[in-house]
C-alpha cells in the first residue's frame, strides 16, 4: 500500500482551537481509520506554510482523495500537500526503470540543453 508525507495548514477555524484545545492527532487518526487509511506518524510542527505533518500508509487514491476532500470541505485544513513516499526498494526500483528510458529521451533532447549526470 503507498505511503504519504501529508503537511497541511489549519483552516479558519485557527482562533476557536487556541481558546478550545482538541487533539487534532487523534481526531485525524480516528477518522482516516474509518476509511482503511493507517497514520504511521502526526507532528505538529511550526515554521513554514504548513501547521501539521504526517505519514499515512492508504490503500488506494480513492482512499487519498477521501481525505482530500472531507478535510477541505469541513474548514478543518485550508491547504494541504501530499507527496508519496518510495520505500528504498521502489525508489531502487524507479531508479531502474528510469534507466531504460534515459537513451530514448536523450534522443529527443538538444545536445545543447542536455545536462552531464
Amino acid at each position: 500500500m503507498p505511503y504519504f508525507l501529508v503537511q497541511a495548514s489549519y483552516g479558519s477555524d485557527i482562533k476557536s482551537l487556541i481558546k478550545n484545545p482538541v487533539d487534532r492527532a487523534k481526531l485525524a487518526r480516528e477518522n482516516l481509520e474509518k476509511i482503511g487509511v493507517k497514520v504511521h506518524a502526526y507532528f505538529y510542527y511550526l515554521g513554514g506554510d504548513y501547521d501539521t505533518l504526517a505519514i499515512i500508509e492508504v490503500k488506494d487514491n480513492a482512499s487519498l482523495y477521501a481525505f482530500h476532500l472531507a478535510s477541505k470541505a469541513s474548514g478543518w485544513v485550508k491547504m494541504s500537500k501530499k507527496v508519496p513516499l518510495l520505500s528504498p526498494e521502489e525508489g531502487l526500483r524507479a531508479m531502474q526503470e528510469a534507466g531504460k528510458m534515459l537513451d530514448g529521451f536523450m534522443k529527443i533532447v538538444p545536445s545543447d540543453a542536455k545536462q552531464s549526470p
